[in-house]
C-alpha cells in the first residue's frame, strides 16, 4: 500500500515539474503583447520628443523672423542670414526649408523643419506663426496646366467669331499654346479670354493665387478674376495692360468664405466695357495655368518641371514640388 501511494506521489510531482504547451504559448502571447505595447509606447514618446522639438524651434524661429521682418522691412533671404547672421536654432537631427518673398505686399514667408530619421516635418508662415503638421512644397491644384485641344484656355464670347489652333511651340517657356485667330472683329461684348476650370476643392478661409500666361497681337486691357461654386462675388484683381507680342503673366488672388468644390479663372476682356476690339487677322493667345494655396506668386511649375511629380496622370492631375 505504502508502494502504490509513493507511485502516485511521484507521478503528481512529475507532472507539475514543466509547463505544458498551452502554458508556453499563452505566456508567448503575454510577452508579445507586452513589448508590442513597449514598442508602441516607446514610438509615441519619441514621436511626442520629437513633435515638441521641432514646435519649440518653429515657434523661436517665428518670433526671430518677425523682428528680422520689423528690422529690415523684409524677411531674410535665407535660413543662415536670419538673426544678424547668427542663423536660426535647430534641433539636432533637424533641417530647415524656407520660402520667402519681399516683393508682394504684404510679404511672405514659410519655413518648415523635418527630422530627418523619421521625416517628421512642421512648418509655420508669416501668416500661420502657430506650428502646423506639414511642409513648405507647392501644389499646382490645376489639373490641366497646359493649354490643348482637350483642355482649352481661350474663348470668345463678344460679336466676333473666330478659329482656334494649337502651336507646338512658341509659349513663354518655348512650349505649345492655345491661339484664338480673329476671321471677324470683335467690337462689343464679351469676351476674350484665358479661361481654366478645375473640380479640386477649396478650404475656407484660406488664401489662394491663380495666374495664366496670355498674349495678344493688339494692346489690350484685361482685368485677371477667380470664381468659386459655391462662393463670394467673384474676385477680381487690378486691370493689366498686355503690350502687343508679349508674353504677360496675369493674376489675382482669393480666400473662400465656404467650402468651395470647384474654382476657375479668368484673364477677362470686355470690349463693351472698356473700349478693347479685336480686328479681323488678330491673334490672342493663353497657356501654363497655376493655382496654389497662399497669397504668393510662385514661377509657374507642373509635374514636368525639375523636381516636381504628377499626383496622377501627367496633365491631367495636381503637381506637387519645391518653389522654383
Amino acid at each position: 500500500m505504502q508502494g502504490n501511494i509513493s507511485k502516485k506521489q511521484n507521478k503528481m510531482n512529475h507532472s507539475h515539474s514543466g509547463f505544458t504547451i498551452v502554458e508556453l504559448l499563452i505566456v508567448i502571447v503575454v510577452i508579445g503583447i507586452l513589448a508590442a505595447i513597449t514598442i508602441v509606447a516607446y514610438n509615441g514618446i519619441q514621436q511626442r520628443a520629437q513633435t515638441a522639438a521641432l514646435q519649440s524651434d518653429l515657434e523661436g524661429a517665428a518670433k526671430q523672423l518677425a523682428m528680422d521682418q520689423v528690422t529690415n522691412s523684409a524677411y531674410p533671404a535665407t535660413v543662415a542670414a536670419a538673426n544678424n547672421g547668427a542663423g536660426l536654432k535647430a534641433s539636432p537631427g533637424t533641417s530647415y526649408s524656407y520660402i520667402v518673398n519681399n516683393s508682394i505686399t504684404p510679404v511672405y514667408y514659410c519655413l518648415a523643419e523635418t527630422n530627418t530619421a523619421s521625416s517628421l516635418t512642421y512648418f509655420v508662415n508669416s501668416t500661420t506663426n502657430t506650428p502646423q503638421v506639414g511642409g513648405c512644397s507647392v501644389t499646382n491644384l490645376v489639373l490641366s496646366p497646359i493649354a490643348s485641344s482637350t483642355y482649352q484656355y481661350a474663348q470668345e464670347w463678344g460679336n466676333g467669331a473666330e478659329t482656334s489652333s494649337w502651336p507646338a511651340s512658341g509659349g513663354p517657356t518655348n512650349g505649345g499654346y492655345q491661339r484664338l485667330t480673329f476671321t471677324t472683329a470683335v467690337t462689343s461684348g464679351p469676351i476674350v479670354q484665358g479661361i481654366y476650370y478645375s473640380t479640386v476643392p477649396l478650404q475656407t478661409n484660406l488664401a489662394y493665387t491663380w495666374s495664366i500666361y496670355v498674349r495678344s497681337t493688339v494692346a489690350l486691357t484685361l482685368t485677371p478674376m477667380i470664381f468659386t461654386n459655391p462662393g463670394p462675388t467673384p474676385y477680381s484683381a487690378s486691370q493689366v495692360t498686355l503690350v502687343p507680342n508679349t508674353w504677360t503673366r496675369v493674376s489675382a488672388t482669393v480666400t473662400p468664405t465656404t467650402t468651395a468644390t470647384a474654382f476657375y479663372g479668368q484673364a477677362r476682356i470686355d470690349a463693351a466695357a472698356s473700349g478693347n476690339q479685336m480686328p479681323v487677322g488678330a491673334t490672342f493667345d493663353a497657356t501654363m495655368a497655376m493655382m496654389t494655396q497662399g497669397p504668393v506668386l510662385y514661377n509657374y511649375a507642373d509635374g514636368s518641371s525639375p523636381n516636381w511629380t504628377w499626383t496622377g496622370t501627367p496633365n491631367a492631375s495636381t503637381s506637387t514640388g519645391s518653389p522654383l
